[in-house]
């Protein structure tokens, strides 16, 4: 009855967690119900406690954590996976900016959507052909990441290509029904088109990616870094400012110490915030790639009259 009570608790423990997980409740509740609990009262007291601590987390602790879903967005959205961030799932390249365009400029890589596209469909369509618990989870997993996307708020670019991988963990899950019951032949095709998809998927995530290899600080990232958090601290500064995609790169990367978040933008850690906001003394941190914007920030903010310092790393700003 322990192991139930936590197979009831686990999921909303990984929602405390990371609330992207809420995608896996459905093809969760639907692979409880498949494989028939012996102690049917240990899973339910685990899923009504879970329940009752992640909705007291997020009264008490998580309140500006965002939740949108609106169909709505399915007009726009639906575009955009097709156009743009399905082909870069598949293995097309990454634009050289968010609102670029994405096109397929090869024979592999068209062979690389077609490959996604036909494995999407045999997912999805792995539950009515088998009733195998996995197989249903796999597909019911496959569809809800299909629509959280294309119902998400959040999905605005290129970079929303984020959301889409729980289709990648789906795809070992809804295959396991056409192992089981068709021809060996069959299966390995699909697995040779998983392979293919996953091959492309990994060859256009550079430069985080060298052939087979990670490439684990791509341009010096890390290194560069370190050397902005000695000279923060030997300043006297313990918070500041920067762009959505650097804040949390940086804070991580800082141990927290200083404290970094977005500029012109809801902050996802309220408590980050406050505290930054509550200093005396603050960084403006740009990148050579924002250096206009460096520019007018420092012309607005001696404007303001306060005191501004500049600092350039390696000549670059």
């Amino acid at each position: 009855s322990a192991a139930w009570f936590f197979c009831g608790l686990l999921p909303f423990f990984s929602l405390y967690v990371d609330f992207f997980t809420i995608l896996f409740l459905v093809p969760l509740a639907i692979f409880y119900w498949q494989c028939r609990p012996e102690k049917p009262k240990a899973l339910l007291t685990g899923v009504a406690v879970g329940g009752a601590l992640l909705a007291l987390s997020r009264l008490f602790a998580h309140k500006g954590a965002p939740l949108a879903f609106a169909p709505k967005t399915f007009l726009t959205n639906i575009p955009l996976f097709f156009k743009t961030c399905m082909p870069v799932m598949a293995g097309v390249p990454f634009p050289t900016t968010a609102g670029g365009s994405v096109t397929p400029s090869s024979g592999l890589e068209w062979i690389g959507i077609f490959a996604f596209l036909l494995l999407v469909l045999f997912i999805l369509s792995g539950w009515r052909v088998f009733r195998h618990p996995l197989t249903c989870f796999g597909s019911a997993l496959c569809a809800n990441a299909l629509l959280g996307f294309w119902g998400s708020s959040m999905a605005s670019d290129v970079n929303s290509v984020r959301y889409l991988p729980p289709i990648i963990y789906a795809a070992p899950f809804a295959l396991m029904g056409f192992a089981i019951h068709w021809r060996k032949t069959t299966t390995v095709a699909l697995v040779a088109m998983s392979f293919i998809f996953g091959t492309l998927s990994w060859r256009q995530a550079r430069p985080y990616t060298d052939g087979w290899r990670i490439v684990q600080d791509p341009g010096d990232w890390v290194k560069t870094a370190q050397e902005l958090k000695t000279w923060l601290r030997t300043n006297d500064i313990h918070g500041g400012y920067s762009s959505y995609w650097r804040a949390y790169h940086l804070t991580f990367l800082f141990q927290e110490e200083p404290i970094i978040v977005p500029r012109d933008t809801i902050d996802r850690s309220p408590d980050y915030l406050a505290r930054v906001q509550a200093m005396p003394r603050v960084a403006e941190i740009f990148t050579s790639d924002e250096a206009s914007s460096a520019a007018g920030a420092e012309a607005e903010l001696k404007a303001s009259g306060k005191l501004v310092d500049r600092w350039e790393q390696n000549g670059r700003g």
